[in-house]
């Protein structure tokens, strides 16, 4: 099993970028599943902290609420 390093993965997606993933894995002699591995890795871990999420349904939030007593919102954040 090979082990790409972080410089490797970054040149992949920005040549993914420019080109293709199909083209851009010819050119850096590796699988194309590989570079769409490593964008979706790349595009997980750009969004990890947003709070606005992309589905096959559409856009979706993350929203925490407290309630209270009675089970009605008493915060949102």
């Amino acid at each position: 099993m090979n082990r790409y390093d972080k410089a490797f993965k970054e040149k992949a997606v920005r040549l993914s970028d420019e080109i293709g993933p199909k083209k851009a894995a010819e050119q850096l002699g590796v699988r194309s599943n590989l570079i769409k591995t490593v964008l979706v890795l790349n595009k997980r871990r750009r969004t990890q902290n947003q709070h606005i999420g992309v589905s096959r349904g559409g856009k979706t939030t993350k929203l925490h609420t407290v309630i209270d007593g009675f089970g009605g919102p008493s915060l949102f954040f």
